[in-house]
């Protein structure tokens, strides 16, 4: 569902629910656009880190004879990268220090935490400038901030790369999560939601991340098509 559609359907749920619960005029709590966001944010990033529904992508310049680069710190889990348009495989940091010493073509990588900030190693260590490095990762979703970029995500429909779109299947979920941050007796439907997506398996279905106020990058060197938007979307059901 389109992101501000979304939050209209959040609108009319607690709307109907306050009707349910005969709650008069004047005890309702009137929620801004700010406050909604936040709830949404809350929710998405608890999918996030159950279902990884929202795939991030990061692209790192080379620099000659450095190793270590640093990742966002919202960065969860990793799901790929690329050196130029070489997959490298991904290895234990045991083996990146054991691996070979001098500057070379990266063949791997490992991940790892300092004070908090993760880092992607590549080994061997690269021994050109300006190559680039494509991390795919699972990351977390900051809270909502005026930076964060999701007002953009809104903006406007007729831009495919700023027009915010919460994969379908999630939908319930999300309305069922929102909900019982206002209401704790909804905590139990918004748990059975989870149970029915976690029963339905793993569906590679994702969202791209763009909630941090960084344009997302159009151009790539690795497998262009397979991330390419398809010219002819489907309809809408009847």
């Amino acid at each position: 569902m389109i992101f501000e559609e979304l939050l209209y359907v959040f609108r009319n749920d607690l709307e109907i629910e306050y009707l349910k619960r005969n709650i008069k005029e004047t005890n309702k709590i009137r929620f801004n656009q700010k406050q909604l966001k936040l709830i949404f944010t809350k929710i998405a990033s608890d999918l996030q880190k159950e279902f990884k529904i929202i795939e991030s992508e990061q692209t790192i310049t080379t620099v000659a004879g450095e190793a270590s680069y640093a990742l966002t710190r919202d960065f969860m889990n990793r799901k790929s990268a690329y050196y130029e348009t070489k997959k490298l495989d991904y290895v234990s940091m045991e083996e990146i220090y054991n691996g070979i010493t001098s500057a070379s073509y990266p063949l791997r990588y490992g991940i790892k935490w300092v004070n908090s900030y993760p880092y992607i190693v590549l080994n061997p260590t690269p021994n050109e400038s300006g190559k680039s490095i494509y991390v795919k990762s699972y990351n977390d979703i900051k809270l909502y901030s005026i930076n964060d970029g999701i007002d953009d995500k809104a903006a406007d429909p007729s831009d495919d790369t700023l027009y915010m779109k919460i994969p379908t299947m999630y939908d319930a979920a999300i309305l069922k999560g929102m909900m019982s941050e206002i209401f704790d007796d909804r905590l139990p439907l918004y748990e059975a939601e989870k149970l029915r997506l976690k029963s339905m398996g793993n569906i590679e279905l994702s969202l791209d991340y763009n909630m941090t106020g960084i344009p997302v990058s159009t151009s790539k060197d690795y497998n262009s098509d397979a991330d390419a938007t398809p010219s002819t979307l489907p309809a809408d059901p009847a």
